[in-house]
């Protein structure tokens, strides 16, 4: 008897003590929930209200879902709860499509978007390439705007394990709607160059033959062509200079001065392109640059620091400050530091002649001395 009424006593207590302790167990979750990842008391009575009041409740849910919610019109309170889970390892329920609101795009490229007929993220992946860009060209946005748009648009459906649709160009496919800013429309209706086939029946150097046409335009092509998944036709012969694409200025001298190989440009260095005379320095940036694209650069001029700084190309107001400050070889310039070079030169001018030096330097992969901390 007496351990009948020990018996009935545990299990009254059990059972008064239950739904505190199950309200604690659930209390601590949705305190957990405010605490660690931090929201507005008003979204987070907006999720309370909706039955969600833990971690687990919330993960259910997909994005579009809680889009589905009065505060999540504009996903920003979207964004805030995704990266709270972010910190704590957690995600929402996976379901990547919805509305343009689930992406975390700029406003001006969702306008962009919504003003070519797109609103959601189903129509925006069925989409190629070629086609937003073309869809954002409304005669107002740039072509550097729009490439800026269509990279960003391809970097958010990227997080969510998304991209556009794979484009696919019949050779009849007119140029005109391909996205080309209007200049390089024009010239090419100029040259008669009106269909995919056309374009890609040409190599760089008969592109960059046409006329007013330069790297910039190249690029563009370029770009754009691989996008459709193709691209110029290749060089017929390879190791010229000239399937490297170069301006009209640059190829005329590189002619002048009897390069004309990439094995021959590679093999000089930035100083004898520039004592050759038919090189600027702008040909001569031009030149750098478009040999780094292909992994490549000019030869590297060996240090000698007795040879005179006469030798740099610089103008002579520059020769003059060093024959005041008794500079006279490359390796006593090496030795000064900018500051201390900026003393015997003119406060106004004194920013732009030193840019001069340091371009000059290097040229020949040289510098002016660090200034001690």
């Amino acid at each position: 008897m007496f351990l009948f009424r020990k018996f009935l006593l545990l299990f009254i207590l059990i059972g008064a003590l239950t739904p505190f302790a199950v309200f604690g167990m659930c209390s601590q979750a949705f305190s957990e929930f405010i605490i660690e990842i931090k929201l507005p008391e008003r979204l987070r009575s907006t999720l309370y209200n909706k039955n969600i009041h833990t971690i687990e409740d919330l993960t259910s849910k997909t994005a579009e879902e809680l889009m589905r919610l009065d505060l999540f019109t504009g996903g920003k309170f979207l964004r805030k709860i995704e990266a709270g889970l972010a910190k704590k390892g957690m995600s929402l329920a996976s379901f990547p499509y919805g509305p343009l609101n689930l992406l975390n795009i700029s406003s001006h490229t969702k306008a962009s978007l919504h003003y070519a007929g797109i609103h959601t993220i189903e129509a925006l992946v069925l989409k190629t390439p070629v086609e937003l860009m073309e869809r954002f060209n409304n005669g107002r946005i740039s072509y550097y705007a729009r490439r800026k748009m269509l990279n960003e648009v391809k970097a958010v459906l990227a997080e969510r394990g998304l991209s556009l649709a794979t484009a696919t160009l019949s050779p009849l496919t007119s140029v005109n709607t391909l996205g080309f800013s209007y200049n390089i429309k024009n010239i090419f209706r100029f040259t008669r160059i009106y269909t995919v086939e056309d374009l890609t029946s040409k190599t760089v150097e008969d592109i960059m033959k046409l006329p007013d046409f330069g790297r910039e335009y190249l690029k563009q092509v370029q770009e754009i062509l691989a996008d459709g998944g193709l691209q110029l036709a290749p060089h017929s012969d390879p190791s010229s200079v000239n399937s490297l694409g170069f301006s009209i200025h640059v190829r005329n001298a590189l002619s002048n001065a009897e390069i004309y190989t990439i094995e021959a440009l590679t093999s000089k260095t930035p100083v004898e392109l520039i004592n050759s005379g038919y090189f600027r320095r702008r040909s001569l940036k031009e030149v750098k640059t478009v040999l780094a694209e292909r992994g490549l650069k000019l030869a590297s001029v060996p240090f000698d620091p007795t040879v005179s700084v006469n030798r740099l190309g610089v103008s002579s107001s520059i020769k003059d400050i060093f024959y005041r400050a008794g500079i006279r070889t490359i390796g006593e310039l090496t030795s000064k530091t900018a500051e201390e070079l900026m003393i015997g030169i003119p406060n106004p001018e004194s920013r732009k002649l030193i840019e001069q030096i340091e371009v000059a330097l290097a040229e020949r992969d040289l510098r002016l001395a660090s200034a001690p901390h």
